[in-house]
């Protein structure tokens, strides 16, 4: 076994997913088991299709709502950019309310802010509405993001976990998708390009509003198991766990349990100021990955495709240039989703970062020799394709599971909330750089970034898959007996 250490009192630290292959022989869950998971995953999918639906519907309507709404300059960047701060903040909260409420009821306060969101910023007059929409709208897709993967990570089969939180990217894109979608059919609908925004930011309420109301008809969903545990309620742990489990990792849950009594979920200092190697190492990774995602530069793409393009072809090849992006960045996700509970975390994550890190090179190089504006699609799509590979789909999973159980809460609301936070630096500061160091050099840099990723992924990521979150916790060399 591959093992590094970080720490003479440090536990050996598993490296190579081989080494997680015992836990992997599980047997399928049974029709009853299938269903609840299935039932769970589609109700949790709203936060991140929230978020899709928001990039790709604002990128659509801003230009009308800037009409609507007589936006100046400083109007619209607070309307686009309080977003993500606004996200960020909602993930600290989420961590909190997670804590207190339970993941279950967590999720349904989180999806009422989405609706309310959705319904204050289509009723707006002002800037002042529309900046207090878009803010409770952001809060509720960050903690939203923060419950998701909390409940599903701790409710699901170890040796599935990987695919279930996973899925979270795939819904991201999916909701762009649909905002395209929507755009195309709405705009011009009503008669009014004021009622057009407005009905399309209406329909971004629909899902929560309907995710809502069956998370909270649906009384037999189980609540998370280590939540359950958390509050010293070990017998509802068990039997939640037994709804989705195997017998074999029920067990291994009592057993693991059974060695220590519940202790209450960790306070900030005791998370921010971790004493346990193992506990610093996990926040070190977990808030590394979460940033390494937005450093990469994938959301400078998404963000600025149009522009970047319209500058080498024209409004409809830009808007095809683009959409080619997202289909790629969809497309590829089958990649991580079928291999990320088979060959690991930590390959898919090294393989994403040093692709992409190719992939932003070669782009650089596309604009310093003036190439083809076809080939510069490419390349821009080669770069989308390899952050789905791993960057954009396992940051999601590894982050909900490194933590142990007392700080993942509050350990993954932080990641989030850093990453966001350097998303909205990255955003804001990349028109700067461009100008700075041109377009092939601002490439060049978010290519160097991804190369020091690799590096830190190979130092500090331990591989998580298909282990169980107490045996992560704990972090000891995988023996299922």
């Amino acid at each position: 076994m591959d093992y590094g250490t970080i720490g003479a009192d440090q536990k050996p630290v598993v490296r190579s997913a081989a080494d997680c292959a015992p836990f992997r022989r599980a047997p399928e869950p049974d029709g009853e088991q299938r269903r609840t998971l299935l039932a769970v995953r589609a109700l949790t999918c709203v936060s991140a299709a929230a978020e899709g639906y928001d990039i790709g519907m604002v990128s659509g309507v801003l230009v009308l709502i800037k009409e609507s709404l007589d936006l100046d300059k400083v109007g619209a960047s607070a309307f686009v950019g309080v977003f993500g701060f606004a996200c960020a903040l909602g993930a600290l909260a989420g961590g909190r309310v997670a804590d207190l409420l339970g993941r279950k009821l967590g999720l349904a306060t989180t999806y009422a802010l989405l609706v309310v969101g959705s319904v204050l910023l289509a009723l707006s007059t002002g800037v002042v509405s529309a900046v207090a929409g878009r803010v409770l709208h952001g809060a509720g897709v960050g903690a939203g993001f923060v419950c998701v993967s909390l409940y599903l990570s701790e409710l699901s089969p170890a040796h599935s976990r990987g695919a279930m939180v996973g899925l979270e990217a795939f819904f991201l894109n999916a909701g762009m998708l649909a905002a395209a979608g929507g755009n195309y059919l709405v705009l011009g609908s009503t008669g009014s390009s004021d009622s057009d925004w407005r009905l399309m930011v209406l329909l971004s309420a629909v899902l929560p509003l309907a995710c809502a109301a069956a998370l909270l008809a649906c009384g037999g969903l189980p609540e998370s198991p280590r939540w359950l545990r958390l509050q010293g309620r070990t017998r509802e742990a068990v039997e939640a766990l037994r709804r989705v489990c195997d017998e074999a990792e029920v067990e291994r849950a009592r057993a693991s349990w059974s060695l220590a009594e519940a202790d209450p979920a960790a306070g900030w200092l005791e998370v921010l100021r971790p004493t346990a190697p193992r506990k610093r190492r996990a926040l070190v990774s977990g808030v590394g990955v979460a940033s390494l995602q937005m450093l990469s530069g994938e959301t400078v793409i998404i963000y600025y495709s149009s522009l970047i393009l319209s500058a080498e072809m024209g409004r409809r090849e830009a808007f095809s240039g683009s959409l080619a992006m997202i289909l790629a960045k969809l497309a590829l996700l089958a990649v991580p989703l079928a291999l990320v509970d088979r060959v690991g975390r930590r390959p898919l994550l090294l393989a994403s970062s040093g692709l992409m890190s190719g992939a932003m090179g070669l782009l650089g190089c596309c604009y310093l020799a003036r190439a083809a504006a076809w080939l510069k699609v490419l390349a821009l799509c080669a770069c989308t394709g390899a952050f789905s590979v791993g960057l954009g789909c396992v940051v999601y999973v590894y982050v909900s599971e490194v933590f142990g159980s007392r700080e993942r809460a509050k350990g993954s609301a932080l990641a989030f909330f850093v990453s966001r936070v350097v998303n909205g630096l990255v955003t804001s500061a990349f028109p700067f750089v461009e100008a700075g160091l041109g377009m092939a050099g601002a490439w060049f840099g978010f290519a160097g970034v991804l190369l020091a990723g690799v590096g830190f992924v190979a130092a500090f990521v331990e591989e998580t898959s298909c282990r169980p979150l107490e045996d992560i916790d704990a972090s000891e060399a995988p023996s299922p007996g």
